[in-house]
């Protein structure tokens, strides 16, 4: 980082470069927190979601989380801890929830986990796997998501692990969408005091 106009994500070669609105001194054996990213007009939505990195069956239906979903527009965001903050009814700022983020390109969509939703659950079960070859095999899911809340809500449903340049989904019973190269996302509508059901196939591998 350098001293500078603010602006983040400059590229020097393959490296962004995010400068800071004024110089900073930092003496040996200190650290300070400086402000660099202007996010006042960002829009954040409040969401369920559940996150899958691997294609396993639970036996226990799991918690989705309560999470803030954003996008960061034009500007690139180095890794590190993003916290949230909401106002109380003094305007004062309240501590909400954080995640570790890494690298991220701009516009790229983010989340930050606030905690559980104790009402809405998913519960993940490998119906099939075939082995195709010695690095490549097609997993067949089914995820079963539970709301006790007298409202419906929509749950995202976060597929990671689909590594390998020839990775696919297909049979989806609910249309996804390719988040980045690593994750499939479902937008899942649960009845209030109902259940709803998302299937699909996932090759994965070289």
């Amino acid at each position: 980082m350098r001293g500078g106009t603010g602006a983040a994500g400059e590229n020097a070669e393959d490296f962004p470069i995010y400068t800071l609105p004024e110089r900073v001194t930092v003496a040996e054996n200190q650290t300070k927190q400086v402000s660099f990213l202007d996010l006042a007009g960002l829009k954040a939505a409040k969401i369920y979601e559940y996150r899958s990195n691997s294609f396993s069956t639970l036996e226990t239906p799991q918690h989705a989380a309560v999470a803030v979903r954003f996008s960061n527009t034009s500007r690139a965001l180095p890794a590190g801890t993003v916290r949230v903050y909401t106002s109380d009814v003094g305007r004062h700022a309240k501590f909400v929830g954080e995640n570790p983020i890494d690298q991220t390109p701009a516009n790229s969509e983010l989340s930050i986990k606030l905690g559980e939703a104790f009402d809405v659950t998913v519960q993940p079960v490998v119906v099939s796997s075939e082995k195709l070859s010695r690095s490549r095999t097609r997993y067949t899911m089914r995820y079963t998501l539970s709301n006790a809340m007298a409202a419906p809500v929509a749950v995202d449903v976060r597929q990671g692990g689909l590594f390998g340049r020839d990775s696919e989904i297909g049979d989806e019973s609910i249309p996804g969408r390719r988040v980045d190269a690593y994750t499939q996302v479902w937008s899942v509508k649960v009845p209030a005091h109902g259940e709803a059901t998302l299937t699909y196939s996932a090759t994965v591998g070289g």
